[in-house]
């Protein structure tokens, strides 16, 4: 029966291997980003998908299992990593791309995210957008409108 036991857990939750491969690769994305700031442009659409598949996965209600709370962290770091790549990069998104990154991404998760380590990381996207009044900011639009600005430290 143990090798049943096995190959039912899975399926139902994926293997941790599957987010450690993912991390590796978000973490080279990263490195090629600090060194080139528009590196993930090319990628932003897909990236958007991930994250918000990401994002899913993360609010997801748990089943209450020992391996889970070690994916739920794994998760939790990777949405944190993937917020950090594109926080800056709204310039770049489409419209509608920003809208849903901002009105779907980060409203679900300051509703629904339980880990203060994502709130602590949505807060701080929040304040750079709002602290940052920088010429060169306005100029390229990094950040969102002044009523968007006002609706997110309202929903928090």
């Amino acid at each position: 029966m143990q090798p049943l036991t096995a190959a039912v857990s899975v399926h139902l939750h994926p293997p941790p291997v599957l987010f450690v491969c993912l991390t590796g690769t978000l973490m080279i994305l990263k490195s090629a980003c600090s060194y080139n700031a528009s590196y993930i442009d090319r990628l932003i659409s897909v990236f958007m998908r991930s994250l918000q598949k990401m994002v899913r996965e993360h609010l997801s209600p748990q089943q209450a299992n020992p391996g889970v709370t070690e994916t739920s962290t794994v998760t939790s770091e990777l949405v944190m990593l993937s917020l950090d790549l594109v926080k800056t990069r709204l310039s770049v998104m489409s419209m509608e791309m920003r809208k849903n990154f901002i009105q779907v991404i980060l409203t679900s998760l300051i509703e629904k995210s339980s880990d203060p380590k994502i709130l602590r990381a949505v807060v701080k996207i929040v304040e750079e957008w709002v602290k940052n009044n920088s010429p060169m900011a306005a100029n390229q639009v990094t950040k969102p409108t002044s009523s968007t600005q006002h609706l997110m430290p309202h929903k928090l």
